[in-house]
């Protein structure tokens, strides 16, 4: 079971993410999905996190996601990300800068029957905030 929990996990990251297909939301996350890490102008249901893919798509046309640890217990994958791309369009609430920025985060996937369920994720909203020139430095 864990090993096909982790193909929904990477065909999520590499065809959908990385292969700009954003329309592969609705095939591999459930229509009952919870994105516990919404942020607060973001639903956190299906629709929310459809038009969060296509808008970081969209504001990052180079995007490129890297799994660089992944992990699965029972329903639950875990893995560790980097991301980086160039802020083409405006996205994330910022307008668009041009800057090359890169960001790391942890992400736990429930996935139930086949298709993501629920997500939970640790980005670094700072310094990304920060390379966009959106965000203070910690002093």
């Amino acid at each position: 079971m864990s090993e096909e929990n982790e193909a929904v996990v990477r065909r999520f990251v590499e065809d959908c993410l990385n292969g700009r297909n954003p329309d592969l939301v609705d095939e591999l996350f459930s229509p009952d999905y919870v994105n516990y890490a919404a942020p607060e102008d973001v639903s956190p249901d299906l629709e929310g996190y459809k038009e969060r893919v296509a808008s970081v798509l969209r504001g990052f046309p180079d995007l490129q996601v890297t799994i660089e640890d992944l992990f699965s217990d029972g329903d639950r994958v875990a893995t560790r990300l980097s991301a980086s791309g160039t802020h083409e369009a405006d996205s994330l609430g910022v307008s668009a800068t041009g800057k090359f920025v890169s960001w790391t985060a942890i992400s736990i996937y429930q996935i139930v029957d086949g298709r993501i369920m629920q997500r939970w994720e640790n980005r670094d909203d700072l310094g990304l905030m920060q390379q966009l020139g959106a965000g203070t430095p910690l002093k």
